[in-house]
């Protein structure tokens, strides 16, 4: 009997994990109905080796796309005609086998390998952190133990600093005074008020008490220059905007009542109010404009249906609309007035005297000749 393709799939799939053949012969025996013995498995197998040996080379790349191939369930057929597109090289059946046992083999070599390296990653890791961990430690000790003091410095401090000639001098007698400051701060502090320019002015102080309240005073916050009141909205305020009703009004109110108009807008809107805009598309027709609409609708343009009946073109239309479907007998009675309305207008324009069109160019030579002969033969008349 012969073997089918799935049949030597299965083969080398259950060799490649390293089956024995007594389970192989039982599973496949199992699996496909077959009555194979271990001797016809193995000599398959062994034909199979064969075969693949004569296989010829193919790179890493061509390799994993033919195993990518196989993992993602493609058949024999898709995976040589995909190869074929990709490489530009003819594969078959045989091949395909050969590239997928030996991947098969090294992928399953590199699981265990990757597991037995696990534990050892693991015990690497935990030895590195708790390494690190003690280093850490030791630093922040070292660093809390050289730890400096770090307030920020005062204005006595920089007045008094400043009084003297050198940083030399100054980190001297200071450092014997002060003991928050050692001496290679208060000179570090010396050399930065010069470099900055703020030592000249230092130098010429004399109280310190008088000074920093003039600082005091110069900080304090100075008010708004922008003209408009920044004060809480009173009742009186409020009264007015809730009778305001447009937008001129609403910026006439804010100049009254020394706002601005941002300011006023986010009080009146936040309060609830809203504009009272004239919307003309909700003012009732009346009979009039009906039939005046009836009769000329067709006649106007869109800017001039506006303008005449003062409201938006879509409202326009469906009331037109709304009135040639109507089925109420005034509105049909005003439709039959409006048709004769039409058709004698329509009469009155017809019976107007049309221009006559201008003559083609082909009439008009063809006049100018018969004209040209007449005039020759009232020469031979003699006339």
């Amino acid at each position: 009997m012969k073997w089918t393709e799935d049949e030597i799939a299965y083969l080398v799939l259950r060799k490649g994990k390293g089956n024995s053949w007594n389970q192989i012969q039982k599973d496949l025996n199992n699996k496909f109905a077959r009555d194979r013995s271990i001797n016809a498995i193995m000599s398959k197998w062994n034909y199979l080796n064969a075969k693949l040996l004569k296989a010829p080379f193919f790179s890493e790349s061509e390799r994993n796309f033919i195993f990518n191939c196989s993992r993602n369930n493609f058949s024999d057929y898709k995976t040589i005609k995909a190869f074929f597109e990709q490489f530009e090289r003819k594969i078959d059946k045989y091949d395909i086998l050969c590239i997928v046992k030996d991947k098969t083999f090294e992928f399953e070599e590199a699981r265990i390998r990757s597991e037995s390296n696990l534990d050892t990653d693991l015990v690497n890791l935990k030895a590195r952190i708790k390494k690190n961990l003690d280093k850490k430690i030791k630093e922040n000790k070292v660093k809390n133990m050289k730890r400096r003091n770090t307030t920020n410095w005062t204005k006595e401090e920089d007045i008094s600093v400043c009084r003297y000639s050198s940083a030399k001098e100054a980190g001297e007698e200071l450092s014997k005074t002060n003991s928050k400051r050692t001496k290679r701060a208060i000179t570090q502090r010396w050399y930065k008020l010069r470099k900055s320019g703020a030592m000249l002015a230092l130098k010429e102080v004399k109280d310190v008490t008088s000074y920093l309240k003039e600082k005091k005073e110069k900080k304090s916050r100075k008010p708004r220059s922008s003209g408009y009141s920044s004060s809480r909205w009173s009742k009186e305020e409020d009264l007015l905007l809730s009778q305001v009703s447009s937008l001129n009004e609403l910026e006439a109110m804010a100049k009254k009542t020394g706002r601005s108009l941002s300011s006023a807008k986010n009080r009146f809107y936040g309060k609830g109010f809203s504009l009272k805009t004239k919307d003309n598309s909700r003012r009732r027709w009346t009979k009039e404009e009906d039939f005046e609409l009836v009769c000329n609708f067709y006649e106007l343009s869109i800017d001039e249906a506006r303008n005449r009946f003062n409201r938006s073109y879509g409202a326009i239309a469906t009331r037109l609309e709304m009135l040639v479907d109507s089925t109420k007998p005034a509105h049909i009675s005003m439709l039959m007035e409006a048709s004769v309305l039409i058709k004698a207008r329509k009469g009155v324009r017809d019976n107007k005297p049309t221009k006559r069109p201008k003559p083609s160019r082909k009439e008009r030579k063809k006049a100018k000749k018969l004209a040209k002969l007449e005039k020759q033969m009232s020469k031979l008349r003699g006339e």
